[in-house]
């Protein structure tokens, strides 16, 4: 009788711990409801029905990016923006498409990084910082400060 009390105590500690152990999922008592997102993977894989593009966006525009010797645009997809520049790869662009300067010089120097033409430029008050194998402040002509 010693030894099945033993046994059932045994097993009840275990189960407890195995409970008190386990994650317990919080859910939120109000969630964020985000019904504006259009999540592109989702919607192409479930196209359910036709929407005209004018019920997305107000209107559309196209801007020709300046191409010169300074700024010859290649095969690279690194197209980002912000309020007020267009970055094309370390390009940095007005919103008319007129080539303003470049970001950032290739190399292992200081000021230099080995990935500066996949880096994500990102302009924050009144300064821009590449992020590709290093973090990289610039003045708000491109050179490193």
């Amino acid at each position: 009788m010693e030894f099945f009390m033993r046994m059932i105590l045994i097993l009840g500690a275990m189960i407890l711990g195995f409970t008190a152990c386990s994650n317990r999922k919080t859910v939120d008592p109000n969630p964020v409801v985000r019904d504006n997102i259009i999540h592109l993977s989702t919607a192409i894989k479930n196209v359910r029905e036709e929407m005209m593009l004018s019920e997305l966006v107000d209107s559309v525009s196209y801007i020709p990016l300046e191409t010169n010797p300074s700024c010859m645009l290649g095969n690279t997809q690194r197209l980002t923006f912000s309020p007020q520049y267009i970055f094309y790869s370390n390009y940095c662009f007005d919103w008319n498409g007129r080539f303003l300067f470049r970001i950032g010089n290739q190399g292992q120097g200081a000021c230099e990084d080995i990935y500066v033409h996949v880096a994500d430029i990102v302009y924050l008050n009144n300064h821009f910082y590449g992020n590709a194998s290093k973090i990289i402040e610039y003045d708000d002509r491109g050179k490193c400060t």
